[in-house]
C-alpha cells in the first residue's frame, strides 16, 4: 500500500497546484527525510490537512530551518546520511524543546524506538502507515504544544498576580508600620 501510494504520489505533474493558503493559526510541521519522495507526499498529505508544511532533506538543513522559523510539529526519518535522525532528534531537543518529535522509520526495532523515546520522541511510527496515522499523530502532537503553551501563559499570569499580590501587601505592612510607629497625637 505504501509503495503504492508513493507511486501515484511520483506520477504526478512535477508542477504540484497552488494549495489554498492554510488557516490562521494552522501548526506548522517540518518534515525531515533524505527521500524526496516520501518527504514531498508527506508534506502534500499534510498541507491537504491544513498545515504547513515546511521541508527538509537532512539533518543540518532541518536544524537550520528550526534556527529560522518557528515550528510546532516536526516528522523526522530516523534513518539518514550524515546525521541521524536521532542525532537530529537530540539537537532539535535543545534547539526547539516545545515542539514534538514524530519519529518515522522504514526500519523499526526496539532500540531505535526506544532511544528515540528517551531523546524526548513524540510518537513513532512505521513507513507504510496510513496518512490518516500521520494527520493523528502529528493534531496530537499539535495540541500537546498548544495545551503546553498555554500552560505555560497562564503559569506566567499567575507569577505576575502574585507579584502585584505581594507588592500590595508590602505597601499595607509599610502603611501599618508607619501608623504604628507614630507616637499618639495629644
Amino acid at each position: 500500500l505504501y509503495e503504492l501510494e508513493l507511486a501515484r504520489h511520483a506520477h504526478r505533474p512535477k508542477e504540484r497546484p497552488v494549495p489554498s493558503p492554510p488557516a490562521p493559526g494552522a501548526g506548522v510541521v517540518l518534515v525531515v527525510d533524505d527521500e524526496p519522495l516520501p518527504r514531498q507526499l508527506y508534506a502534500d498529505v499534510l498541507r491537504e490537512a491544513g498545515y504547513v508544511a515546511l521541508e527538509a532533506e537532512s539533518g543540518t538543513q532541518a536544524l537550520e530551518t528550526a534556527r529560522q522559523q518557528a515550528v510546532d510539529v516536526v516528522l523526522l526519518d530516523i534513518m539518514m546520511p550524515s546525521m541521524s535522525g536521532l542525532e537530529v532528534l537530540s539537537k532539535l531537543g535543545e534547539l526547539i524543546p516545545d515542539s514534538p518529535v514524530i519519529i518515522v522509520t522504514a526500519h523499526p526495532s526496539s532500540e531505535n524506538a526506544i532511544a528515540a523515546l528517551r531523546l524526548g520522541a513524540f510518537d513513532f511510527i512505521v513507513k507504510g502507515f496510513k496518512n490518516e496515522v500521520m494527520v493523528s499523530a502529528v493534531s496530537r502532537a499539535l495540541q500537546r504544544r498548544r495545551l503546553a503553551t498555554r500552560n505555560r501563559a497562564l503559569i506566567h499570569q499567575l507569577e505576575d498576580k502574585i507579584q502585584e499580590l505581594l507588592a500590595i501587601l508590602r505597601e499595607h505592612a509599610e502603611e501599618s508600620n508607619r501608623l504604628t510607629a507614630r507616637p499618639p497625637d495629644r
